[in-house]
């Protein structure tokens, strides 16, 4: 028996897998992929959340202080006395994105349309 033989004989006693059935009697095949990107897409955006909460009130909350020493708030503050307006535009811009970011992770994840839409958008 050669090897291509022996290899169609393997596979043809193999039972094959049920499909899934949905509770309306339909068989449906699902990928895993979208709830990986899914949730990864979810996360990134919660870190991106906290890291922006964290960055505008550790200058503001005296308990946050700490967590930055005092050269960084030095130079932070001297930027932020040049570029004003546009570390606001720049934090408007960054909500903005952890927000479409946050959208498509849930809508991948529950496999919708628009979240893959949201996805390419961002």
């Amino acid at each position: 028996m050669s090897n291509e033989e022996h290899a169609r004989a393997l596979i043809e006693d193999q039972a094959p897998v049920p499909p899934r059935i949905t509770p309306s009697g339909s068989t449906v095949n699902t990928a895993a992929w979208p709830i990986v990107v899914g949730i990864i897409g979810i996360l990134l955006a919660t870190l991106a959340t906290l890291g922006g909460v964290y960055e505008l009130l550790a200058d503001y909350v005296p308990g946050l202080a700490w967590l930055k020493d005092e050269p960084t708030r030095r130079y932070e503050g001297a930027i932020r006395e040049r570029v004003g307006l546009l570390a606001v535009v720049e934090v408007i811009l960054q909500l903005g994105l952890v927000v479409v970011l946050w959208f498509a992770g849930i809508g991948v994840l529950i496999r919708r349309r628009w979240g893959v839409t949201a996805a390419r958008i961002y």
